[in-house]
């Protein structure tokens, strides 16, 4: 039986963090993925559909390092996309109106940089 890599599980906790603070941004009315800022079940389904491909991808990445053994590209694919989530999580607090300490605004303001 498989085993099943470390870092997929902290993508997928990513992805289920940045789903719900996604769904109570749009409970504040500040989603900014809908005409009203409202919860809007056409971007949620869009969004669901967004992280199933990314993880269709992380699945295909596996494979060719398996297949082409090229060393840590499921794993670099899997800490880009953990990133990428943990990012828009923050996105998502600070559009509800949580503060973000300076610290960490810096920190990511440097990892993100002007690339969005």
């Amino acid at each position: 039986m498989a085993v099943i890599p470390k870092t997929i599980w902290f993508l997928l906790g990513f992805m289920g963090i940045d789903i719900v603070t996604g769904v109570l941004k749009s409970l504040t009315g500040k989603s900014e993925k809908s005409n009203n800022g409202k919860l809007s079940s056409n971007s949620m389904t869009h969004g669901l559909v967004k992280k199933v491909i990314i993880l269709l991808l992380c699945l295909a990445c596996l494979l060719a390092q398996i297949v082409f053994s090229i060393p840590e590209l499921f794993n670099i694919t899997v800490t880009v996309f953990s990133v990428s989530e943990f990012i828009s999580i923050i996105e998502n607090v600070n559009a509800s109106g949580v503060k973000i300490p300076a610290k960490l605004k810096s920190i990511i303001e440097k990892v993100v940089g002007n690339d969005e």
